[in-house]
């Protein structure tokens, strides 16, 4: 493959399909993916300090929270997923646009319920035990012992007597 990657895989055949200049097919392959990087690095940036509050609303929603409690394990275990599916293709991918968005739904949804099975078979149990093992901050308390009450300011009467 010498044709250079393109907006979408790349054309075996220039005769029916515009080839890419060799400086095209340079400045794609040297700068799309820091740009997709910055790209998301200005987004959650912003977002961290409230300039975009919609976006920063429709992220922080509700219905993203378990999720995010499994991207990690998600982000961990889906090159080896992606790998093993690979390793065990019997042909070559055909690249069509349905064919790859059955495949990414696949990979999506066998890393995150990896992830899920990680995260109940070996993060939630280590959190439970770490949080029985770590004393809480400040000390337990005995029944006895109260809050130590607010300290005021004495007042005259009490610094002349």
């Amino acid at each position: 493959n010498t044709d250079g990657p393109g907006p979408s895989p790349p054309a075996r055949d220039c005769t029916t399909t515009k080839c890419w200049s060799t400086w095209g097919n340079a400045l794609w392959i040297g700068l799309s993916r820091p740009l997709w990087v910055l790209g998301w690095v200005i987004l959650t940036l912003a977002c961290y300090f409230d300039y975009l509050p919609f976006f920063n609303r429709i992220f922080a929603a509700q219905v993203f929270r378990p999720l995010s409690a499994l991207t990690f394990g998600a982000y961990l275990s889906h090159p080896v997923i992606i790998k093993l599916i690979a390793a065990n293709m019997t042909d070559y991918y055909t690249y069509s646009a349905l064919d790859a968005l059955q495949r990414a739904t696949w990979y999506f949804v066998l890393a995150y319920g990896t992830s899920l099975v990680t995260w109940c078979l070996v993060e939630k149990p280590f959190a439970t035990i770490t949080g029985w093992l770590v004393p809480k901050k400040g000390g337990a308390r005995t029944p006895s012992a109260k809050p130590q009450e607010a300290q005021q300011a004495p007042t005259a009467t009490e610094l002349s007597a």
